[in-house]
C-alpha cells in the first residue's frame, strides 16, 4: 500500500505515480577518475606544509621562550628610561619607574615571571599585546581573503600571503637588532593576517582539486600539519635548543622554511581548474590543470561537472567560502590567545 506522500490523485480519483524530480546531482556527471595521483598528493602536501605548519608554529611560538622575551622587553624599556630620563642616571635610579623596569632579576622561573608581570602593569600590557594581537591579524584577513581569491585566484592569493608572511616575520626578527618591541608586535599582526588567510584559502584549494571521494581524507592534512607545527615550535623553543637570549629571533623565523618550500613548489603546479573556469572561463587551461592533477587525458566528464556546478551551485559555493573564512579566522583568533598568554597573577 502506498502512503499519501507516494501518490498523487486527479480530482476524479485516478492515481498517478509522481514524476521524478531532477536534483543538482542528477545534472552533474560522475567523473571517471577519482583516485589519488602523485601530482595531487604532491600539491596537497605542499599547500598544507606551507600554511598549516606556520599557523601551528606561531600559535605556540611565544610559549617556551616567554621568560626570555619578557626580559628582553624589560631591557628595552629600561634602556629607554635611562636614555630619555630628564635627570642623570644616578638620580633616575631612585625613581620608582626606573626601579620597576630595571631592577635585577636573578630568578628565571615561571613564578618569578608572574610576579614581574604583576608588579609592572605596563610590561604586562605590552606582553599581552605581543601575544594576543596575532589573533587580530587573523580577523583582519576576513576582509582581504575573499576579494583576493575572486580577483587573483587561489594560487596567486596563497603566494601573495606567503610574501606578506615573509615581510611580517622579517619585521619581528629585526626587532631585537632595532631594540623595538613595537616592531615585534607589528610583525606578529602581519604574520596573523598571512597565516589566517592562508588557512582559509588552502582548504578551498584542496576541495576544488580533489576528487569527491578523497576530499574528506585530504581535508585532514591541514589539521595534521597544524599540530605538527605546534610540536616543532614547542620543541625548538626550549631554552637549551633555541629559546634563549641569543637565538630567539632566529627561532621566530624558522617557520619560513616550509613557506619557502611551498613557494618554490607552487611554481610548478597549476591553478585550481574551478578557479580558471569561474574567473576567466579558461577552458584550455582548466583542462591542462585537470590532466596534470589526474595524470590522464580523459577529463572531459569532470570538466563538464565543474561547468554545471558553477552554473547551478555558485551562490552556495560563495556562501560556503564566506562561512569558511569567518569560521577559520574565528578559530585562529581564539586558539592564538589562550595557549600563548599566561595570566599575570
Amino acid at each position: 500500500m502506498q502512503s499519501w506522500q507516494e501518490v498523487e490523485r486527479y480530482p476524479s480519483g485516478m492515481e498517478m505515480s509522481p514524476l521524478p524530480r531532477a536534483s543538482t546531482a542528477d545534472l552533474i556527471p560522475a567523473p571517471k577518475h577519482s583516485g589519488l595521483t602523485a601530482n595531487l598528493l604532491f600539491l596537497v602536501l605542499l599547500l598544507t606544509l606551507g600554511t598549516g605548519i606556520p599557523l601551528g608554529y606561531n600559535i605556540v611560538a611565544l610559549n617556551a621562550p616567554q621568560t626570555v622575551i619578557v626580559n628582553w622587553i624589560r631591557s628595552v624599556g629600561c634602556r629607554r628610561i635611562h636614555n630619555f630620563s630628564s635627570v642623570g642616571p644616578e638620580n633616575s635610579r631612585n625613581t620608582s619607574r626606573f626601579e620597576l623596569w630595571c631592577h635585577m632579576i636573578n630568578d628565571s622561573s615561571d613564578d618569578q615571571l608572574m610576579v614581574t608581570l604583576a608588579e609592572n602593569p605596563e610590561l604586562n600590557t605590552i606582553w599581552a599585546l605581543t601575544s594576543a594581537l596575532f589573533s587580530l591579524g587573523g580577523i583582519m584577513s576576513v576582509f582581504t581573503t575573499g576579494y583576493l581569491m575572486k580577483v587573483y585566484g587561489l594560487k596567486s592569493s596563497i603566494l601573495m600571503h606567503a610574501a606578506i608572511l615573509i615581510v611580517g616575520t622579517g619585521i619581528s626578527c629585526l626587532s631585537d637588532q632595532a631594540q623595538s618591541y613595537e616592531m615585534l608586535i607589528f610583525g606578529r599582526v602581519i604574520v596573523g593576517v598571512a597565516v589566517g588567510s592562508g588557512n582559509v584559502l588552502v582548504p578551498i584549494y584542496i576541495s576544488e582539486i580533489s576528487p569527491v571521494a578523497l576530499r574528506g581524507a585530504l581535508g585532514t592534512l591541514p589539521t595534521t600539519m597544524f599540530i605538527l607545527g605546534m610540536i616543532i615550535a614547542t620543541t625548538l623553543g626550549l631554552p637549551y635548543v633555541m629559546g634563549n637570549e641569543q637565538q630567539w629571533p632566529l627561532y621566530l623565523a624558522l617557520h619560513l622554511v616550509p613557506v619557502l618550500v611551498m613557494c618554490a613548489g607552487l611554481s610548478f603546479c597549476p591553478e585550481s581548474p574551478r578557479q580558471l573556469f569561474a574567473r576567466n572561463a579558461e577552458t584550455d587551461a582548466a583542462q591542462k590543470a585537470l590532466i596534470w592533477l589526474r595524470k590522464s587525458n580523459d577529463v572531459q566528464e569532470e570538466l563538464l561537472a565543474i561547468q554545471v556546478c558553477l552554473s547551478v551551485c555558485l551562490p552556495a559555493c560563495l556562501s560556503a567560502c564566506l562561512s569558511a573564512c569567518i569560521l577559520s579566522c574565528y578559530l585562529s583568533a581564539n586558539l592564538s590567545v589562550f595557549p600563548s598568554f599566561r595570566p599575570s597573577a
